[in-house]
């Protein structure tokens, strides 16, 4: 099974970027916190070899999983030494409690609920552009479970702040989904398991143990949806995958949808077989030698 699948999203995300040598010796992580909505909000950044302050670079936000931060968002995505690679600044927000309100409601009362973090990660994306050279138009969101329903919502909401999405392991909240309007063709990636059962593929109540964590778009409605605000052509270009690791149970096959506007393509990546795991079944690079282990967060 394709474990490289998010590089593959950066490589498309960051195609036109060129890394800018000779101003930075070696990439360096910084934390820094700041206040929104009347909370302490906290966060680090991860800035790669060669930043060079007089080149604007292209900016990714990594939402972490429920229950999550922004150092696990690091170990498991694999995204700061890709950064390395290819030339890019990684922001990793907190979110308040470890979860993001990314726009489910609850049967009981929930936290999250009356948390700006939409406000809150556009607010960080200008105070990061007052310290760092951050090109505003290269700004890409992605992010796991919680975070790709996160992810999901900024580009319903703020479609004129964020270049691309690529949400991994998660779908859209089904009341947003009725008043989602974005104010542009979005390009959409996401990566999904069709055996997920905390989120699952055809969709229904999101559970967490004995928690009931609100409704979702099935993962197939939810690419319908950014099909159509994207005016691309209806069927998909299929391709299915070699399968690299015959002993996991899982294949990977590639749904492409071109000829949209602005060239706003939206491409499903179906891991058949995979489920709730981020660093694995989602397709998170992950260093060698931890690969085989199990790690799932809530949504």
């Amino acid at each position: 099974m394709a474990r490289a699948l998010l590089i593959l999203v950066l490589a498309i995300a960051m195609a036109s970027c060129a890394v800018s040598r000779g101003r930075g010796e070696s990439a360096a992580d910084f934390t820094g916190e700041m206040e929104h909505g009347g909370l302490t909000r906290t966060y680090f950044v991860h800035v790669p070899p060669g930043y060079d302050p007089t080149h604007p670079m292209p900016l990714m936000v990594a939402l972490h999983g429920g229950r999550g931060n922004g150092g696990q968002a690091a170990r498991y995505s694999g995204l700061s030494h890709q950064a390395d690679q290819s030339g890019f600044l990684v922001a990793y927000p907190d979110g308040f409690g470890g979860h993001w309100n990314d726009g489910r409601t609850f049967e009981q009362s929930s936290k999250r609920e009356v948390v700006d973090d939409s406000g809150f990660l556009i607010a960080l994306i200008d105070h990061l552009a007052e310290s760092y050279a951050i090109d505003r138009s290269r700004v890409y969101i992605t992010g796991a479970s919680n975070g790709a329903f996160m992810a999901n919502r900024l580009a319903c909401e703020h479609a004129d702040r964020v270049a691309a999405i690529a949400p991994v392991i998660g779908s859209m909240a089904a009341e947003l989904a009725e008043k989602c309007h974005p104010s542009r063709p979005m390009p959409v990636l996401m990566i999904n398991g069709t055996e997920d059962r905390l989120v699952p593929y055809e969709g229904a109540e999101v559970k967490f143990g004995f928690q009931r964590l609100g409704h979702m778009l099935p993962v197939p409605e939810l690419v319908n949806f950014w099909v159509r605000h994207n005016r691309c052509a209806p069927q998909p270009e299929t391709t299915r995958l070699p399968d690299l690791d015959r002993e996991d149970g899982t294949r990977v096959s590639a749904e492409r949808y071109t000829n949209c506007r602005e060239g706003a393509a939206v491409t499903l990546y179906v891991i058949e077989g995979g489920g709730h795991r981020p660093h694995l079944a989602a397709g998170y690079a992950v260093p060698p030698g931890i690969h085989h282990r199990s790690h799932q967060q809530g949504p």
